[in-house]
């Protein structure tokens, strides 16, 4: 199951690939009509800006899907290495273990507050982009108003 959603997600990727080349290509045509006369340079920003808005998202839907798709994965691991149990680590953030166990398996992470992501970095010593990749870059796009 795992191999077939890699499989898949590799496929996107590709696309996404194939698609932003092709938006290139139609960057250089459109500033190649304007250098001959046939549009004029405000049709040309609008069309640059345009394009550069679905290069940006297209960009980051690839950062996203080449990212683990689980990435607490990486939580775990972070937790083994400081040798800490679910439990412990429950203790030390102030929350169940079934916590602990959904967030590992990336089953409630957009549920869980900000906060306790925060404490869990702060007990493991790792960045919040480091712990919550994706969640990390989620915040990125939407702050910057592309998502």
């Amino acid at each position: 199951m795992i191999e077939k959603q890699r499989d898949s997600f590799k496929s996107l990727a590709e696309s996404i690939d194939k698609t932003e080349e092709e938006i290139t290509h139609l960057l250089v045509s459109i500033h190649e009509c304007y250098k001959a006369g046939k549009v004029t340079k405000k049709h040309l920003d609008h069309k640059r800006a345009f394009y550069k808005d679905i290069l940006i998202r297209f960009t980051a839907m690839k950062e996203i899907i080449q990212s683990p798709r689980l990435p607490n994965f990486r939580l775990r691991r972070l937790r083994e290495e400081h040798s800490l149990s679910q439990n412990d680590l429950a203790e030390k953030v102030g929350v169940s273990r079934q916590w602990i166990v959904h967030l590992e398996a990336g089953e409630i992470t957009r549920t869980i507050s900000k906060k306790v992501k925060l404490r869990v970095c702060k007990i493991l010593g790792v960045s919040f982009k480091e712990a919550f990749p994706v969640d990390h870059l989620l915040e990125m796009l939407i702050k910057k108003e592309m998502l």
